[in-house]
Order: C-alpha cells, then structure tokens, then sequence
C-alpha cells in the first residue's frame, strides 16, 4: 500500500512540476506573489519525500503521515489549504475506498480551513470535482473535467482575476495535481504543460489587495493547542490567516507589519515552535527584496526547536526566522 501511495504522489508532483511556472505567472490572488505553484510544488514533494522513507503500510498510518507531511511542509496560503485538503482525502480515505467521500471530506477540511471563505479560488474547485464525484461516482476524466471548468469560471467570479484577465492560480494548481493522481490509476501519460496565450501585464502583477509587509508562516507543537484561541489572538495582527492542523500541532500563516507580535504569541503556548519571515514583494513599502531581519525567538527551556522542513532552505536547528515564500 505504501509503495502505491508514492506512486500516486509522484504523479501529483511531476503534474504541478510540469506546470509550476504558469501557475506562478497567473498569481494574482490573494496576493500577487508569483509562487502559487512553487509554493504547491513544494507541499507535494515534502509529501513525497516522507513517502520515500521507511515508515507504514497500513490505511490508517499513511493516512496519518500524509496528512502530517503536508501540513509540516505547507508552503504558503495555498500549501496550507493544500495541506487540509490532502488531511480531508486521508481521514476518509482511511476508512474505505469511495472516492466521492474523500472528495466530499477534502472540500469540507478546506473550506473549515478558511475562516472567510471566497468562492474563485481553490476552495471553489476542491467543492465542483467533489460534486462531480457525487455525481459520477469513480469516473475520474469527469471529476477533472469539472475542475477544468471551475477554473474557467474563476475568472468571473474574482474581480481582481477579470481585472488581471487569468484564472485563480490555487484551483488551477489543484486540478494539476488532482490530474496527475488520475493519469496514474488510468496508467495513461501526464497531458504536456500547457502555455499561456498571452503574457501577464504589469499592472495583473501588481494588484494590491494586502497593505502588510511581511509574510509569517510558524509552526507550533504542544500538548492540547487551542487553534481557535490563538486564531482570534492573531487577527488583530494582520490578514490571509490561517490556522490549521490539530492538538499537538499547528501550522499558520499570516500577513502582519509585526513579527515579533506574532512570535510572541506562538512561544507563549508552544513546546516547539518555528518561524519564518520574509517581506512580501507587493507589500506597499515597495521593496522586493527579501527580508534580511532574522528574528531569534527565545524558546521555552524545556522546549526544543522543530526540525527544518524542505520549505525552508536556510532554517537552523535554532528556531530562527528566515526567508520563506508567502
């Protein structure tokens, strides 16, 4: 079962690979980053490299280790909804073969995911390929179709997106990866990377829809973690947040002008915890260049800090903040 399991996921990650840069080049919302697709790249391979190692074979224990991986190497807003929805496809998955309740529980993880949820965008997808898989059973082609057209209609649900004249760049990557499961159980070959018709201007580039500087992404491992609690603690710090995973540990993101707020309020209930920071490059100050502030968070004596995971190429075993992408 585990080998299968890699095979699957090999076949998500050689599908957003194969279409990482269009997707960074239609990313406007919810932030004009350009790395929606890097940023799910990335998610899937820490879900393919714990897969690599030794580890179990059974339902429920890949479930678990899936849904662990994904939420421990969560890239950005994307990877952290990407994150809950692979959680979702896992928990009921664990428990029987019907894909059209791992769908189901995939859209419901997500949206519960988001405390505003905004239709456009991947939420928007995960919710049509679940209708479809209502509808259609394990008719696979059909379930994708369905995304596809979602992501067209994208375009007209955003304002921003029809301003900027693309697609949502989440549902877009989503139904990539969803396609590349689906070439593997049809065992037929991944379809070439499509390119784009035209070129993104410079003003779909920078649409502003954040006034914060810097892009803060944290774990936080404990014993009994209140995500509610540290939620409502946060939004008074900023915007695009999200806290997600469960008692023992959390993963968030969140746009904020203050770091060492937010810091704070991960070290003041953790046992471990991790923080990355980088400067968002459409933040108003102007600046594109990467935050070079290393924030050195003081942890609990008895705490230890968390392993660096592949979203952080420069993250020492000292718990520093360091450049990561939104």
């Amino acid at each position: 079962m585990r080998t299968r399991a890699r095979e699957l996921v090999a076949g998500a990650l050689a599908a957003i690979e194969a279409h990482r840069r269009r997707i960074d080049d239609l990313n406007v919302y919810p932030v004009p980053d350009g790395d929606t697709g890097t940023n799910l790249t990335l998610t899937v391979r820490a879900v393919a490299e714990t897969l690599e190692a030794d580890g179990p074979d059974d339902r429920t224990g890949l479930a678990k280790e899936i849904s662990r991986a994904a939420l421990m190497g969560a890239r950005g807003n994307s990877g952290v909804i990407l994150s809950q929805i692979l959680r979702g496809a896992c928990d009921a998955l664990a428990e029987s073969d019907s894909l059209a309740r791992a769908f189901r529980s995939a859209s419901d993880a997500a949206y519960r995911a988001v405390k505003k949820p905004v239709e456009g965008t991947m939420l928007t997808a995960i919710r049509a390929m679940a209708d479809a898989a209502d509808r259609r059973g394990t008719d696979l082609p059909a379930i994708v179709a369905a995304g596809d057209e979602c992501v067209v209609r994208t375009q007209e649900m955003l304002p921003v997106l029809r301003e900027a004249g693309v697609v949502d760049a989440g549902a877009a990557g989503l139904v990539e990866i969803v396609r590349g499961i689906a070439a593997v159980i049809s065992g037929e070959p991944l379809p070439e990377a499509r390119v784009l018709d035209e070129e993104i201007g410079f003003d779909a580039i920078h649409q502003e829809l954040s006034r914060y500087r810097y892009c803060t992404v944290f774990v936080v491992e404990g014993d009994e973690l209140d995500a509610d609690s540290l939620e409502h603690e946060l939004e008074q710090l900023g915007d695009s947040l999200l806290v997600v995973g469960d008692r023992t540990a959390l993963k968030v993101h969140v746009h904020t002008d203050d770091c060492p707020s937010a810091s704070r309020r991960e070290r003041s209930r953790a046992s471990r915890s991790r923080t990355c920071t980088s400067r968002r490059s459409s933040a108003k100050s102007g600046s594109c260049s990467p935050c070079r502030t290393r924030l050195r968070p003081r942890l609990p004596s008895r705490s230890r800090p968390v392993p660096a995971t592949g979203g952080c190429s420069r993250a020492s075993t000292r718990s520093s903040s360091t450049a990561v992408a939104p």
